[in-house]
């Protein structure tokens, strides 16, 4: 959806696998007969993925995108993430063909673009330069992600709020421990104002120091459970993230442990349920075209990987969800440590969130 109004989109794949891929953006009626064509084309004749967008006309719309939080943007952002090697341009919309033609598309690189049809394209396209950054992001290995977000997120400590704790825990899983207790004292000694969404970060350190008085604060987290029904994906994330954390922290003798289990594996059912195609959790949870969530996304896979790793949830059923909602926050997450979320910057929340996510998948403790 695009302002409430349903955009047409199609793919058709190649033949063969790695397949250059070709974005086609059109009226719909052209769009149909090019696709019928396309696929009318033996597999093993197919030399390019085809990825085929119908925007509404009656859609405002205005390339480059002024605006972080409008349709402009999101559709902008889609390509980048798509990262097509060709955009044939069957009719212009919003000034796309000229903003292609002269800007990097969503911070990963340039997209050639023009006008025409399919039945004008006599040969597959070479690599873009969006196609290169995509592959050399979702080829590096978790804990070199990790590193480099290290550089950049949670330097400090100003609140306890869910992102910044697991930040801070990442941090720990680094070798930087001294630095993190540094940052946690003025909580510990009850300088600072403790927010119960921060416990994880005194459950981790606790069990890496055996200090009794991160126990205690361990203790004092919030008891809050994840919600029924459709929420802000945020609040689904912090809430199974959190009683995953609490499972760990809680004895399992205790008189609600089995319940506090059956809840965290059926909000993660309707997680997996809800996450979309490209690997992503969006705001809100359950609408298909609502604006993906990087941190949601960062956290309810974590969650899900910290679930199997302690066998609460299954490896199988599972795993395929964490792997993609790890290549769809890789992808999102450029060298710099800038993020693509609903801008194209340093988000402290989310990066901290991204941060965690990677020492989990790095597998480090």
């Amino acid at each position: 959806m695009l302002d409430g109004r349903p955009v047409e989109a199609f793919t058709v794949p190649a033949g063969v696998a790695h397949a250059p891929r070709v974005l086609l953006i059109a009226p719909p009626a052209v769009l149909r007969q090019e696709m019928r064509k396309f696929e009318d084309i033996a597999d093993s004749r197919r030399r390019f993925d085809l990825y085929a967008l119908s925007l509404p006309v009656e859609a405002v719309l205005r390339f480059p995108p002024r605006e972080t939080g409008d349709a402009s943007a999101a559709i902008w952002r889609w390509i980048g993430t798509l990262a097509p090697d060709l955009v044939l341009m069957g009719e212009d919309t919003g000034g796309l063909e000229k903003a292609l033609s002269e800007n990097s598309v969503a911070g990963l690189g340039r997209i050639p673009v023009r006008a025409g049809r399919l039945s004008q394209l006599k040969a597959a396209p070479p690599v873009s330069e969006a196609h290169a950054e995509a592959d050399r992001r979702l080829a590096r290995d978790p804990k070199q992600v990790a590193e480099l977000l290290a550089t950049v997120y949670a330097r400090d400590l100003p609140s306890l709020d869910r992102s910044r704790a697991l930040g801070q825990i990442a941090r720990i899983r680094l070798g930087q421990l001294a630095e993190v207790e540094l940052l946690a004292a003025p909580y510990r000694e009850g300088r600072s104002a403790l927010d119960a969404a921060g416990f994880p970060l005194f459950a981790e350190l606790a069990r890496v120091t055996g200090d009794p008085r991160y126990a205690a604060l361990a203790r004092t987290g919030s008891d809050a459970r994840p919600v029924d029904g459709i929420y802000p994906v945020s609040a689904i994330a912090s809430a199974v993230l959190g009683l995953e954390f609490r499972l760990g922290v809680v004895s399992k003798d205790q008189e609600n442990y089995e319940e506090m289990v059956r809840d965290f594996q059926n909000n993660m059912a309707l997680c997996a349920r809800l996450q979309g195609a490209d690997g992503m959790w969006r705001a809100p949870a359950d609408r298909s075209g609502a604006w993906p969530d990087l941190e949601g996304t960062a956290m309810i896979g974590a969650a899900m990987m910290r679930g199997v790793r302690n066998g609460r949830l299954d490896g199988r059923a599972y795993t395929p969800h964490i792997e993609r909602a790890w290549s769809a926050v890789s992808l999102r997450t450029a060298g710099d440590g800038t993020l693509l979320s609903r801008c194209e910057c340093r988000d402290e929340s989310a990066g901290a969130a991204v941060f965690f996510f990677a020492t989990e998948m790095a597998g480090l403790r």
